[in-house]
């Protein structure tokens, strides 16, 4: 058995897995650490509560790192971690071998494994979470990019004719008087992460900004709440013109959307008939197109413990 984690900015998943992937014993606790000591302790933790049946340790992780030893560029959700060489450190604290990759680099490897990049040449992922964890799959094979940061989706400029604005406070959106008014900056982590639903939903009702969760915006979409509708809309608008963006860029075979929100199939089917709207168009400038196959993920939120996981294995193979 192996132990996997995925290591977000609020809470560390984690499973135990066989080498055919089967979870067992999930469990989630909160990534409250103050520095990389503390959050090598925690790791540790978790890895004894687990009963230390783990013959090695793969974790997902939610920055820009060098996989081979962990070194982060970018902390990420976990600033503290910035500069650290977090595969060598997390050694020293772990009985047993460990990896270390980027979150939306593990849920594409998942995606590559077993779901629907399986046998596909050139594909991308877009996790939608607090930021957007994005990966590309060029010829088969990750892309990483020259610094490990390639797929580094949350600062791209949604607005190319503003500098960048990305709202440091709840307060600085605010410039209106309804849920259309509001103006969550110009990087797209504010226009498609989770905060770029459940932000404005909050603004509109009056509510502070994470009163809300994903789960309490589609339910109030589905009791028929206009504010949601409007809401989900210009946030598919904009995943879809993100995607027709990429596609212009990269032309690859597959899209696949993931995190928590994308479970709701509304949010696919509007993405879809928001990016059928793009192709309509420059079909009828007499353009050739060649959409992506628009497709969600097929781990779910168990992806980036899946894909941690065949990193692993992938590193032990060829050692």
């Amino acid at each position: 058995m192996y132990l996997a984690l995925d290591v977000g900015g609020s809470s560390i998943k984690y499973a135990l897995l066989d080498e055919q992937y089967h979870l067992v014993n999930k469990g989630t606790t909160p990534s409250r650490f103050s520095s990389p000591t503390d959050f090598a302790q925690g790791i540790r933790r978790i890895y004894d509560e687990t009963g230390c049946q783990a013959q090695g340790v793969a974790i997902s992780y939610c920055g820009e790192l060098d996989p081979c030893d962990g070194y982060a560029y970018s902390g990420g959700s976990l600033p503290y971690n910035t500069g650290v060489r977090l595969r060598t450190l997390l050694q020293e604290y772990l009985p047993v071998p460990v990896s270390i990759e980027n979150d939306g680099n593990c849920a594409a490897m998942a995606e590559m494994h077993s779901g629907c990049l399986k046998d596909v040449r050139n594909g991308a992922t877009f996790i939608l979470g607090t930021g957007i964890a994005a990966a590309l799959m060029i010829d088969g094979k990750i892309y990483r990019g020259s610094h490990f940061s390639a797929g580094f989706a949350s600062a791209i400029i949604t607005d190319l004719r503003q500098h960048i604005n990305h709202g440091e406070t709840f307060s600085n959106f605010l410039c209106g008087i309804n849920s259309t008014d509001y103006q969550p900056g110009n990087l797209l982590s504010m226009g498609i992460g989770y905060l770029g639903l459940t932000a404005p939903l909050a603004y509109a009702k009056g509510l502070g900004q994470h009163d809300l969760d994903g789960k309490a915006f589609f339910h109030m979409l589905e009791e028929g709440d206009q504010d949601a509708d409007v809401i989900l809309n210009n946030f598919c608008r904009i995943l879809a013109n993100f995607v027709f963006n990429i596609q212009c860029l990269l032309d690859v075979d597959v899209v696949a959307i993931g995190g928590g929100i994308s479970q709701n199939s509304e949010l696919i089917r509007r993405t879809q008939r928001e990016l059928d709207n793009c192709y309509g168009i420059l079909q009828r400038m007499g353009l050739i197109t060649h959409p992506p196959r628009l497709c969600r993920c097929h781990h779910g939120t168990d992806a980036n413990l899946i894909g941690a996981l065949y990193h692993y294995l992938q590193k032990e193979e060829h050692k």
